[in-house]
């Protein structure tokens, strides 16, 4: 087990997941811990899952984004591809989000980073997620550039982060976010925590980002859960296979 769902020190981190920080001023992020509910409701409207043989499928998911019992800001339709895994245990799985803004516009903000009026030395977070198990704490986190653990956070340019190290088992493995070069500030900012572990593609770490009313914003990641530690060359050549899709 490579992820930590709803540990107890953040119960809102769902192991791999997406969510918006703020929208339009409304926290979709932090739960209140005695009901569950975040102040911004992301309501599931629909699913469908499509089983392959192989171990492949396809996740559809209708999402919506609102106020407590108000209409609609945001609506997503989201797309995940499970690969089948290879006989050495590789698998990806591909991540892609369309977000349209029915309501109004809709702006997607987070906490302010260090430098702004608010800001704070954990701002900046929000997108698509990863909260490591407790056991890959001291996993070693690489990205594209080559830099490593912390002097990777809040820094542009690199299109994938990976972390790897041994499991419980003793066998090295490892997990990639790769960012498609498609995305809206590609390549984005990442955020970094080590000690969780956690990291992220975050867009919006620099700046929020307003989506105007009735357009479109689509999202494109890949996950590559891999057997053995970080190899540069073979994560660039996923990269640019992944920028081709």
């Amino acid at each position: 087990m490579l992820t930590w769902h709803r540990p107890p020190d953040h119960v809102w981190h769902r192991a791999l997941w997406f969510s918006w920080k703020k929208i339009n001023g409304l926290n979709y992020w932090e739960e209140n811990r005695n009901t569950r509910l975040s102040q911004g409701r992301t309501e599931i409207k629909s699913t469908k899952i499509t089983l392959a043989k192989d171990f492949s499928a396809k996740v559809e998911i209708v999402l919506s984004y609102h106020p407590p019992d108000k209409p609609e800001i945001i609506s997503e339709k989201r797309t995940i591809l499970f690969g089948a895994p290879t006989a050495e245990g590789l698998y990806r799985i591909d991540w892609t989000a369309v977000f349209t803004a029915t309501g109004a516009d809709a702006l997607l903000d987070r906490t302010p980073i260090k430098g702004e009026k608010g800001g704070r030395g954990w701002g900046g977070y929000a997108g698509l997620s990863i909260r490591m198990a407790k056991e890959t704490r001291g996993w070693k986190i690489l990205d594209s550039t080559g830099r490593r653990d912390m002097k990777i956070h809040g820094q542009p340019n690199a299109v994938w982060v990976d972390a790897s190290g041994k499991t419980t088992g003793g066998k090295d493995s490892g997990v990639t976010i790769l960012d498609h070069p498609s995305n809206m500030r590609h390549p984005s900012p990442w955020y970094i925590a080590k000690g969780m572990p956690y990291f992220s593609p975050a867009l919006l770490y620099n700046k929020p980002y307003t989506l105007k009313k009735s357009k479109s914003l689509t999202l494109k990641y890949r996950v590559l859960v891999h057997p053995g530690l970080a190899d540069k060359g073979m994560l660039d050549g996923e990269f640019k296979k992944f920028a081709k899709n």
